[in-house]
């Protein structure tokens, strides 16, 4: 589509390439650096760096419509986020047959074989230290679980509650404390009638208009100003699909009055305010 971009297309792979082939850890390589802060690909931000490498306003476009997995933001967002997911698609968008609840499980099944232990609807509140050694979490029941080795998958926010004061410098916990969460995401999965509507072996992401980076600072009068569609794949051979999903962006304050409150106990005003949505 862009035959007069194509200098500017291949500097752009090469550029992607380039950062996900020097990022150790995600091509499963012990970190040679462990410091974090030292990569200049966290300091530079994808907006202007797209605009360095071509002017065409719709090309730029096209090499940011991603933007929604990783909620972009041409002030804030680094050339990192950006170039090791584009650089995962640019591989190809692969789609698991059977769903991607697959790893989970086979995930599980092999952490099971080699002698390990996985605790579902265990809430952990607190991290447990000798002196200021990290040791163990302690469970909301009150029990202990004793590791050598203690890795927090949650929100940092989240992560430094955990933390006994004392433990972690107030600075460092001030500043992740105060940092602000992206933009929320609303779903919609439909089941659908049988040969009725055919499988799409790619993904779909429709802007309403030509500014990717807009439509996260969304109004209600214009919602969605953009959605990402994909069929998932059920079987080998997939002809038609039997079920989509629908995703927008979506702000959390339009859920923050169920906040903590369960499914199913949320009122029939919940109910109505997702059928609007759909």
């Amino acid at each position: 589509y862009y035959p007069a971009e194509t200098e500017a297309i291949s500097k752009y792979v090469s550029l992607m390439k380039e950062i996900a082939g020097s990022q150790d850890m995600y091509n499963l390589r012990l970190p040679a650096n462990g410091d974090i802060r030292t990569n200049p690909y966290l300091k530079t931000g994808i907006y202007p760096t797209i605009r360095k490498i071509t002017s065409n306003k719709n090309l730029q476009n096209a090499l940011c419509a991603l933007n929604f997995v990783y909620a972009g933001d041409k002030k804030t967002s680094p050339l990192y986020s950006h170039a090791l997911i584009n650089n995962y698609y640019i591989q190809s968008a692969y789609k698991l047959i059977g769903g991607s609840g697959q790893i989970a499980v086979l995930l599980a099944q092999n952490i099971r074989d080699q002698g390990g232990e996985i605790h579902t609807n265990t809430e952990v509140n607190r991290f447990v230290f000798d002196g200021d050694r990290l040791t163990g979490v302690k469970l909301k029941d009150g029990n202990v679980i004793h590791g050598e080795r203690i890795i927090s998958n949650v929100h940092p926010a989240i992560t430094m509650e955990m933390i006994p004061a004392g433990k972690i410098r107030k600075s460092f916990r001030s500043r992740l404390m105060a940092i602000p969460n992206t933009i929320s995401v609303f779903g919609l999965h439909l089941k659908l009638k049988p040969k009725t509507f055919p499988f799409m072996n790619y993904n779909y992401h429709w802007y309403k208009n030509d500014d990717v980076w807009a439509v996260s600072s969304y109004k209600a009068r214009t919602w969605p100003g953009y959605y990402y569609l994909y069929t998932p794949a059920t079987t080998r051979n997939d002809y038609y699909a039997n079920c989509l999903s629908i995703y927008t962006y979506m702000k959390y304050e339009e859920v923050k009055q169920w906040e903590g409150l369960p499914a199913g106990r949320r009122g029939t005003v919940y109910k109505e305010w997702k059928r609007k949505k759909a």
